[in-house]
């Protein structure tokens, strides 16, 4: 009888763990992806803003050449 106590508790404890470590994996698994959307939308951002920086640049460099040109 005793004997049977152990096992269900043994087996009890084990389905815990188990149980624990996947949730464990899944919320890890959940800043995982959170963490990479945020690195991928700051990526983005800093792609973009360099870009705009880039065109208002050329939009400057034309403008100078047009002043110096009607000059």
């Amino acid at each position: 009888m005793f004997d049977i106590l152990v096992d269900v508790a043994l087996t009890a404890a084990v389905v815990m763990i188990l149980y624990v470590i996947s949730e464990s994996l899944s919320l890890y698994e959940e800043y995982s992806e959170r963490k990479t959307s945020r690195r991928r939308e700051f990526f983005r951002k800093k792609a973009y803003a360099e870009m705009d920086r880039s065109r208002a640049e050329k939009l400057n460099r034309q403008q100078l050449w047009r002043q110096f040109i009607q000059k």
